[in-house]
This record gives structure tokens, C-alpha cells and sequence, in this order.
């Protein structure tokens, strides 16, 4: 076997190896000086072909009986032909399933394949657990384990690999820090759309009649189904053949699987499957003009349309043509046969772009700590130094102008910009500045576009047609070359931070990316989290910035307490303080416009039977069922499940009912008989499911169509309005009472940054919060905007408890439909994780989650608390893989979590 160097580049530091003279390595020596450090070839073929994979280090990579000589490198050159032989080609593919288990899968080529194995880094389609799945090489094998026997790949996505090693690498590490699955990761960083999954219908094999109570008496069903089978006959049989996603909405995804098996192998069901079709490129067909001199010999309507074309470019859509313009389909054939134009097929990609919203930047003069913070960070881009940033400022300092500048420099030395918001909603807002700014340059990521846009949005970044990137968490992985800037915007938000398997916080991500990439990091906000604050004020490798004051020496908005313990006294039970209601009169005599927060959606939290006190509850989780009163409907927002409200107790029939509590549907209708004259739009997540719905909202409002706005914690983010002059916080205590270390802190950010939209114009603005609990620390501190002194007291109750940033946290959720089997399992797992841990790591739990049942599942969480990260999970991880789980149970990792069950 002959290892010959490929470049003179190659550094060696084993004292008895000259790679000028021929040199005999015996395994024995070969284990005590060879190891992988830098790249050699055997024959010519890169070292990436395992099992030949040596290079100078301390131990082996792996042991071999092979005689290895070293001979100069053209000598190898000569012999290589001869020695390529004695390589064994990899015959097998390294496959990331997208699912919830941390391994990779081998799999053959489609019998009978003569081409070389797909690259690393493209996408192919195998059978995976039943059903074709679309997964990620991430290598190449020529052996496997005995026993193994794998199944060949059904097709392949990709011509050329989407991803490169280093985007592969990172995932990888990104993977690894958050002990998720690689496939889960790679998913995420994929462009959507590539290739279709499987679809799965259900219907019924004996006819509807045939399921009636004569074939299946109650009394039968009862003895031979479960309830959820039941449930599912019953859907079949009310509505026909049904999608898998359909059922799994009805009664649970989770609960869908074994059920649905059952039944399909007891012969009730059964299952079609057919293969989705993948979302590529859209195409049109176009009329393009190829001799216009031919034109006379066809009459007057077919030189007509070739005048057109002649002044449109020389092409034009033929739908166009025949629905908006009025020419025929025979015109436009004809042109073609007598070869005045043809038809051709062009790709129009699918941008999902968006209008700028009409709110007027107007020109400001920078102040001076605007100037002083984009200097620090132009001079890092600039140097290519990748230094991280935390812009602290006051709402209204003008962040947002800092991070234009930024970018403006990154764009200037060539390289390309990301900006990650934490929500859909604020995407319109800094997408108009960021428009303006750079136009025809801005490209625009989230999942509220379509998969279409998205994968053309995806690739025309890739390509380098879009150099700006502002997204939502998952655009931290947009395939952006040549990254300079990332801006990681109200970056204290916790929804950066993702669930399900695949947990990953945005903010952490970006800040992993641009160290890979020697990027600057820039992390903005008016509150920012007390773990970045922290790294600043510990000398971490986080530098502030500061914004103390806002643009143009405009002040902050008065803030008043209004105190509904008082107002209950005082006979007051409405929504509205006094205080509240006679401000919102004010402004709108005024002609000034109103931001109202109240974050909980809905009509009413509950609907309690006034006779016998019961109240409706979901039946696969434990919460009470939301009260919508568009459809009279009642909705439980853990699981979606929906229903009619009862036109009477369905306990002991009586038709009276109390709403209990109040929803931003509510608060509507309450503004509707308080202010008949007011025009009321509103923001939450019921308002805003049909596409650009929060678009086309807050486009109304800066229109100012709309004298109020309503709505969740998305009117508190971001939005700069200059009408806004009055804030109203319904009910300032919404957070406060959650089991959660950082409900404070959430409550603090969420009513400083409402507080925050008043008095951005030239009218002062002012804030009104109602509360039950004015002397809270949290309340106290966001009515004066003191973010230090909120800061000094949160971190002394940190430091005391041991919370970050005093610690990291790996939480370890344990769910399943059987609470004894999910308690057991979870007393296990603190039992082997306590007899193994060292003693600075702290076990807690297990304990139920404050919502102890969601989606028929019962829930028990763990807590690890450690000083770093490293030990924990390597503990973890070891002992996930070595624990067999009971069957129906679950287990869940989130390192570093935002919420508490």
C-alpha cells in the first residue's frame, strides 16, 4: 500500500520520518507516531476513504496489520495507477434521517446503479420505519457491522450536494452542543420543498352503513376498540377517506400511530399511500419573438401581438396574453407556426418578498453614541476581527439606525448580512428599513411563506442574488456566502428559542456561526437578557454598547399604576381603570393613536356553567378550554382541539353561563361599547393565519385606518409607530404567578418594551398598567425604565439560587400516555443520573410540568444543574444510550431552556 504526500504543505512532527527518503512503518511503530492531522493520499485517492487514515499524532485512528511505505511523491505519482486497485471504493451511503434519534442509518445505491454514490451533502429518499423519508448523506463506508443488512435507497434530490463540509460541520457541532439529532439539524438548514414525502389517506374498507350500530352495537365496540380507534371510525365514517395529518389533528398526533396500526391490521381501515409530489422551480410557458420581419403574413391581430412584443422586451407571458390582454390561443399559435416567436419555458422564482410599510424614517442627525457604537463595530468588520456586540439602548435610541450602518459596511467589503428577528410580526418593520436602505437586495425567510418561496428564496441566496437576509430563528442557518454581519434583534426574546426535538436558540446559533465564519455578531435590545448582560459586565467576550438616551432628546413615556384591587373597591369589576378609560378618550379626541396589550387571546380563559360551577376541559390535555366567540367555539391551545360550545351544561343542562376572565376578543367587544366612534384592529395569532395578515395590519394602522391597536406580546416588539401616543397594559400580572425562574424578568422586558411604542413622534407619549400587584419588583422598575436596577436585583436572586447565569441547565422532559410507566421511568433516570454525576452537578426532580398533560401525554420533567456544559452532557448522553426506554414512553433533551415545562 503506497501513502504519497499531495502537497508540500504537509507538516509532520515525527522525529524518524523524511518524507524525502523511502521509509518502512511497521503497525507496531505506526501506533506509537500516526495519527490524522492534515491531509495524505493512498494511490492518489484522498484520505477521506476509511480504513487507510493516517497521518503524525499519538495514536492510531484505527490498527492495521498493513505495511505502510512513504516514498516521494513523485515516485507515488507513477505508481499510483498500479496501487488504485488495492483501494476499496465505498459501497455504502451514511444517511441523516430528519427524526427524533440520535444516529445515522446505512443504506446500498438502487440496484443495479453504475454511477459513482451520491456526494456528501445531497439528499436522497429511502424506506425509513414504513414509508419513504428524505434524508442527508453525511458519508461514505465500504464495511458494515455484521447483522446489518442494508436497503438500497429509492431515488436521489440532488444532481450536486446543497450542502458543503463546512455547513455540514457546523450542523454537526450545532447538533452535538444541543445533544439533537443530526437529521433534525439538517432539516433545518435544508431549502424546503426538495423532494415529497409520502402521502398517507385513510378510508374506511366496509361502507359507512356497514359501520352503522348494526355491524359494530355499542356494546361490541366497546369490548373490541379503544377509544381512540373509536374516535377514528367515527371520523371516517362522518367525513370519508381522510388525510393521516387530518386524524392526527383530531385526536392527537402522538396517539395516532398504534391505534391507527390496529386497525389497519384488524382489517377496519385501510391506509393509501402514494408518493408527494417535490416543490421545485416554478416554471411558465413565455412567447418570446424570434423574426418580427415575418410578421406580414399573418393577419392583423398576430402583427398586433408581435408590436407588442417588440415593445415589451421580446417576451411576455402567454397566460398574460390570453386572460389580461385578450389574444387568443390561436394567435398566439400561429406566430409560432409561421416562426415569428416560440414558446419557451422559463423559471420565475418565487420571492417572498414584502411591501415597505408607509411609515416616513424621515433624515435625523446620528447622536453621538449612534456614532461611537457603529464605529466600534465598523472597525471589527472592517479588520475582519469577528467581535461580538450587545447594543444596549432605551426604546426609541435608534438601534435600528446602527444596525443599517453595520450593514452598510459589511455590504460595502463585500460581504453579506443577516438580521434575525423573533417573530413573523416584526419582519414588515425591519424589512421597510432595510429595504429602503438597500433596495432590490433583501430577501425575506420565515414559514408563514410559502414552501415555494422559500426554496426559491433559499437558493437565490445561495447563489448570491439576495446579500440580505432578515428572518425569523431559523434563517440563522440561511446559506448566506461570505457572512460578515449577523444582527440578532430584540435578542432577549424567548421565542429564538425552538422546541420539539431539535430545541436550538437562534441566538446561541448565531453567535457559533459567526465565530466559524469571522463574522461580527451584533445583539440589540432594550432589555436584554440577564445572561448577555452579565457576560458584558463579567468581562466575557460580549462588548457593550450603550444607547442611553432617545433620537432627537425626545423623552420617555410617563407611566401611571393603576391599581385594580382599588378600582374593585370602588365597584369598578370592568376591564377598564378609570385611569385607562378616561386616557383612551383623551387620545381619541386627540386624533391620536392607542397601542392596548393584553397577552392572552381568545374570548374568555374559561366558561364556568353558572348553576353547577363546571367548567369545560380539554380531554387529552389538563387546561381549560378557551372560549373563541367567532363560531361559538371552544378551543384548547396546548393540542388544537375545537368544538361547538354547548348550547346548554352538559353536567345539568341549565343555559346560563359565566365568562370567566378576559381575552384580546373580549377587550374588543368591550371597546366597541365603551368607544361606538373608535376603529379597533386586532393583532394576535387568531387575527393573523391567513397569509400577510400581519402585514396588511400593520399597514392599516400606519395608515392610520385604525385608532387602536389590540393585541398579544406582538404589539409590544419592535414597532415603530409615531402616532402612537398612549400605551395600555391591561393586565400588567399575566407571567408573574408561572412556576418559572424567569417569570420576572420575562414580565419586566415584555412591559418596558410595550411601554416603550408611546411617544415616538413629536407627542409625548404616556403608558397606563393595571395591576393587582403595584409594589412587585419587576412592575416597579419597568414603570421608571431602569433596567439597571431591575438588572442588580434579578441577579442577586440568581447568584443566590444557582440559576443562570450562575449555572447552565439541561432540562430532561419524560411523557407518555401511562403516568405510572412515565414516573417510573423518569425516577430512573435521576436515580442512574444521581449515582454517576459528580457532585457538582445538582439532579432535581423529577416533578410534574405545570401543565401535567398535554396531547394525552403525561408529562414528568428533570433538571440538570451544572457549572459548564460539558459534563452534564457528556453524563446525558452516555446514559441515553445505554438506557432502553419503556414502550410507550418519550424522553426529551433541551439544553439550556427558555421555559420551564
Amino acid at each position: 500500500m503506497l501513502i504519497t504526500s499531495d502537497s508540500r504543505a504537509v507538516s509532520c512532527r515525527c522525529a524518524s520520518f523524511s518524507r524525502s527518503t523511502a521509509t518502512t512503518l511497521s503497525s507496531s511503530e505506526s501506533r506509537t507516531g500516526w495519527k490524522k492531522t492534515t491531509p495524505f493520499s493512498i494511490a492518489g485517492i484522498p484520505t477521506t476513504s476509511r480504513p487507510i487514515d493516517w497521518v503524525c499524532g499519538p495514536r492510531p485512528v484505527l490498527r492495521t496489520r498493513a505495511t505502510f511505505s512513504v516514498v516521494p511523491i513523485e515516485q507515488g505519482r507513477r505508481l499510483a495507477p498500479l496501487a488504485s486497485n488495492l483501494v476499496r471504493k465505498p459501497k455504502f451511503l451514511v444517511v441523516a434521517m430528519p427524526v427524533p434519534l440520535r444516529r445515522v442509518f446505512t443504506y446500498t445505491a438502487p440496484r443495479g446503479w453504475k454511477k459513482p454514490l451520491p456526494e456528501i451533502g445531497s439528499r436522497v429518499r429511502a424506506p425509513f420505519a414504513g414509508r419513504t423519508m428524505t434524508g442527508f448523506v453525511v458519508g461514505h463506508s465500504d464495511r458494515i457491522a455484521k447483522g446489518i443488512e442494508p436497503r438500497p435507497i429509492v431515488d436521489i434530490v440532488d444532481s450536486e450536494p446543497i450542502m458543503g463540509r463546512s455547513e455540514l460541520a457546523f450542523c454537526r457541532d450545532v447538533a452535538r452542543h444541543y445533544l439533537a439529532p443530526l437529521g433534525e439539524a439538517l432539516r433545518v438548514s435544508a431549502p424546503p420543498g426538495g423532494a415529497g414525502g409520502e402521502r398517507c389517506r385513510v378510508e374506511l374498507i366496509a361502507a359507512p352503513r356497514e359501520c352503522s350500530s348494526e355491524l359494530f352495537p355499542s356494546e361490541r365496540i366497546d369490548k373490541s376498540l379503544g377509544s381512540v380507534q373509536r374516535a377514528l371510525v367515527d371520523h371516517l365514517r362522518e367525513r370519508g377517506p381522510t388525510s393521516v395529518g387530518a386524524l392526527a389533528r383530531a385526536v392527537g398526533r402522538r396517539r395516532l400511530e398504534g391505534p391507527l396500526k390496529r386497525l389497519e391490521a384488524r382489517g377496519i381501515v385501510r391506509i393509501l399511500r402514494s408518493a408527494g409530489a417535490a416543490v421545485g422551480a416554478r416554471r411558465i410557458r413565455v412567447l418570446t419573438l424570434v423574426d418580427p420581419s415575418r410578421a406580414g403574413r399573418i393577419g392583423p391581430r398576430g402583427r398586433e401581438l408581435t408590436e407588442l412584443l417588440g415593445a415589451s422586451g421580446g417576451s411576455l407571458a402567454s397566460g398574460r396574453l390570453v386572460r389580461e390582454l385578450g389574444f387568443s390561443d390561436g394567435t398566439l399559435r400561429s406566430l409560432v407556426r409561421w416562426g415569428v416567436a416560440r414558446f419557451e419555458q422559463v423559471v420565475v422564482p418565487r420571492y417572498g418578498g414584502l411591501q415597505a410599510l408607509p411609515i416616513d424614517a424621515g433624515e435625523f442627525e446620528p447622536s453621538r453614541a449612534q456614532r461611537s457604537a457603529s464605529d466600534a463595530i465598523g472597525r471589527s468588520i472592517r479588520a475582519n476581527e469577528g467581535r461580538a456586540f450587545l447594543l444596549h439602548g432605551v426604546t426609541g435610541s435608534g438601534k435600528t439606525h446602527v444596525y443599517l450602518e453595520a450593514a452598510k459596511e459589511a455590504l460595502d467589503q463585500g460581504r453579506a448580512v443577516l438580521v434575525l428577528v423573533p417573530e413573523i410580526a416584526l419582519t414588515p418593520q425591519i424589512y421597510t428599513a432595510f429595504e429602503r436602505r438597500f433596495p432590490g437586495r433583501v430577501a425575506v425567510l420565515h414559514s408563514a411563506l410559502s414552501v415555494g418561496e422559500r426554496r426559491d428564496t433559499w437558493f437565490a441566496i445561495r447563489e448570491g442574488l439576495r446579500d440580505v437576509v432578515v428572518g425569523v430563528r431559523s434563517a440563522v442557518f440561511a446559506p448566506l456566502p461570505d457572512l460578515g454581519l449577523i444582527v440578532v434583534d430584540e435578542e432577549h426574546e424567548s421565542s429564538y428559542k425552538g422546541s420539539g426535538s431539535f430545541p436550538y436558540h437562534a441566538r446561541e446559533v448565531a453567535r457559533r456561526r459567526a465565530s466559524a465564519e469571522g463574522a461580527t455578531l451584533l445583539l440589540g435590545s432594550a432589555t436584554p437578557s440577564l445572561e448577555s448582560y452579565h457576560q458584558t459586565a463579567e468581562g466575557g467576550d460580549l462588548h457593550l454598547l450603550e444607547l442611553p438616551e432617545r433620537v432627537d432628546d425626545r423623552a420617555l413615556p410617563a407611566v401611571r399604576i393603576a391599581d385594580m384591587v382599588e378600582e374593585i373597591r370602588r365597584g369598578n369589576r370592568g376591564a377598564f381603570s378609570s385611569e385607562l378609560k378616561g386616557a383612551i378618550r383623551a387620545r381619541l379626541e386627540a386624533r391620536e393613536q392607542i397601542i392596548l396589550l393584553l397577552n392572552r387571546r381568545g374570548y374568555s380563559p374559561s366558561v364556568q356553567c353558572a348553576a353547577c360551577g363546571e367548567i369545560p376541559e380539554c380531554g387529552t390535555c389538563a387546561v381549560r378550554l378557551v372560549y373563541h366567540r367567532q363560531g361559538e367555539r371552544l378551543r384548547c391551545h396546548y393540542c388544537g382541539f375545537d368544538e361547538a360550545l354547548p348550547s346548554t351544561c352538559p353536567g345539568c343542562g341549565a343555559d346560563r353561563r359565566l365568562f370567566r376572565g378576559w381575552g384580546t376578543q373580549r377587550i374588543e367587544e368591550e371597546l366597541a361599547r365603551h368607544f361606538p366612534e373608535a376603529r379597533v384592529l386586532r393583532l394576535d395569532q387568531d387575527a393573523t393565519r391567513r397569509k400577510g395578515g400581519h402585514f396588511k395590519i400593520l399597514d392599516s394602522f400606519a395608515r392610520r385606518e385604525a385608532d387602536i391597536l389590540l393585541g398579544t406580546q406582538m404589539v409590544a416588539k419592535g414597532l415603530d409607530l409615531p402616532g402612537v401616543t398612549l400605551v395600555g397594559v391591561i393586565n400588567a400580572d399575566i407571567g408573574l404567578s408561572i412556576a418559572d425562574f424567569r417569570s420576572a424578568e420575562r414580565s419586566f422586558q415584555l412591559l418596558t418594551q410595550v411601554s416603550g411604542r408611546a411617544g415616538r413622534g413629536s407627542s409625548p407619549g404616556e403608558v397606563v398598567m393595571q395591576t393587582n400587584a403595584p409594589r412587585n419588583y419587576a412592575i416597579r422598575h419597568a414603570r421608571s425604565h431602569d433596567f439597571a436596577s431591575f438588572y442588580d436585583e434579578e441577579i442577586a436572586y440568581r447568584r443566590e439560587l444557582v440559576y443562570p447565569p450562575f449555572s447552565r441547565l439541561i432540562a430532561i422532559l419524560v411523557r407518555g400516555p401511562d403516568p405510572a410507566r412515565v414516573l417510573e421511568h423518569a425516577q430512573f433516570i435521576a436515580h442512574a443520573l444521581r449515582r454517576r454525576a459528580r457532585p457538582e452537578l445538582k439532579i432535581l426532580g423529577p416533578a410534574e410540568t405545570p401543565v401535567a398533560r398535554v396531547k394525552g401525554e403525561y408529562r414528568q420533567q428533570l433538571l440538570i444543574k451544572a457549572a459548564s456544559l460539558d459534563s452534564a452532557r457528556k453524563l446525558l448522553l452516555d446514559l441515553l444510550r445505554k438506557t432502553q426506554r419503556p414502550a410507550g414512553v418519550s424522553v426529551g433533551v433541551d439544553v439550556d431552556p427558555e421555559r420551564m415545562g
